[in-house]
C-alpha cells in the first residue's frame, strides 16, 4: 500500500520521510521540492510562487497529474508521496497528516533557512508567512478540488510533532502501514498526539493509573482550532497522562463539541496540566487571552 503525507508547514513532514525511507527503504516523490525548485528557477520566494498559483491552475494541475500517473503504475510499491493533495488522488493508500503548534512551526523554518525562494527576517515575520502561505494553499486547493487538507477525518493517521521526535512517528507510520496491508477502509482519523499538546477546557480532576494502551481504545475527545487542540468531556485522562509523563496518548475528534472563541476560556485552567506534566505550553491559544477588561 502506498502512503500520502501532508500537513502543516514546518510539522517535519521531511524529516519523517527521510526516516522512514532511511529505516524502511520508502521512495519519496516530494512536490514541496518541486514547489522551491521552481520558486528558485524563477527568482521569487514561495510565498510569492503561492500567489502565483492561486491565479494559474496549470502549475498544481502538472503536478497532480503526476501524482495519479505514478501511483497507478506503481500502486504496490514502498512509495510516499510528500505532497499536500495526494491523498485526494491516491485513494489507495495510508493517508497521514502532520500537525505542529504554529510556534514551534515558525521556530523551525526560521532556524532551517532554505536559501532565497524560503527567509524570515524574524520569528514574527515566519509565523505571519506561514499563516498566510498556508491560507493562500488551503483557499486554493478548496476551490480547485473542494477539498479542505486540513481536514482531520480526510486522514487515517494525525501526528502532532509538537513534542515527539520525528522517529517515533516514522514508527508509528510504519506500524500503521504494515497493520493497513491489504486493507481498504473508510479513514479513522486516530490523531496521535502529547498530552502537552492539549489544552484544558474544564479542570483536570482525579488521576489514575494509565492504561497500557496509551488510551488508544478510549481515546481522549478532542477539538482542534488554529493548530491548538483542546480536551473536551473528561478531563481526568489528560491529568493522568502527564502526571504518569506518558509520551504519547491517543485521540479522536469530538463531534458534539464546541470549539472555544477568543477569550472564552479561563487562563487559570492552564496552571495544573504545567503543574503535573512540569512543563510550559509551547503557545497559547487565544482562547485564553481575554484581553482588557
Amino acid at each position: 500500500m502506498l502512503v500520502t503525507i501532508t500537513g502543516k508547514l514546518g510539522s517535519g513532514k521531511s524529516t519523517i520521510c527521510s526516516i522512514l525511507s532511511k529505516k524502511a527503504g520508502f521512495e519519496v516523490y516530494s512536490t514541496g521540492v518541486i514547489h522551491r525548485n521552481l520558486a528558485k528557477q524563477m527568482g521569487i520566494d514561495t510565498l510569492a510562487l503561492n500567489q502565483l498559483m492561486s491565479n494559474d491552475s496549470s502549475y498544481d494541475l502538472c503536478i497532480d497529474n503526476e501524482v495519479k500517473r505514478i501511483a497507478a503504475q506503481r500502486p504496490d510499491d514502498r512509495l510516499i508521496f510528500d505532497s499536500r493533495l495526494a491523498w485526494h488522488f491516491v485513494q489507495k493508500s495510508l493517508k497521514i497528516f502532520t500537525t505542529v503548534d504554529p510556534n514551534v512551526a515558525a521556530k523551525r523554518v526560521f532556524h532551517d533557512q532554505r536559501g532565497h525562494e524560503e527567509t524570515y527576517t524574524d520569528l514574527a515575520d515566519a509565523v505571519t508567512n506561514l499563516r498566510l502561505r498556508a491560507k493562500l494553499e488551503r483557499d486554493r486547493f478548496k476551490g480547485m478540488y473542494g477539498v479542505d487538507y486540513c481536514d482531520y477525518q480526510n486522514f487515517d493517521l494525525i501526528l502532532d510533532s509538537t513534542w515527539l521526535a520525528p522517529q517515533l512517528l516514522a514508527d508509528q507510520i510504519i506500524d500503521q502501514w504494515e497493520g493497513a496491508q491489504g486493507l481498504m477502509s473508510p479513514p479513522k482519523a486516530e490523531i496521535f498526539i502529547s498530552p502537552k499538546s492539549l489544552y484544558p477546557t474544564a479542570s483536570l480532576g482525579q488521576t489514575f493509573s494509565p492504561p497500557s494502551d496509551n488510551f488508544r481504545n478510549n481515546p481522549l475527545k478532542i477539538v482542534c482550532l488554529d493548530g491548538f487542540h483542546f480536551v473536551t468531556g473528561d478531563h481526568e485522562p489528560l491529568g493522568t497522562a502527564l502526571a504518569a509523563d506518558l509520551p504519547y496518548v491517543f485521540a479522536s475528534l469530538d463531534p458534539e463539541a464546541t470549539v472555544p472563541s477568543q477569550g472564552s476560556l479561563d487562563p487559570a485552567l492552564l496552571l495544573d496540566p504545567q503543574s503535573k506534566g512540569r512543563f510550559s505550553y509551547a503557545g497559547i491559544p487565544e482562547a485564553y487571552c481575554q484581553g482588557p477588561q
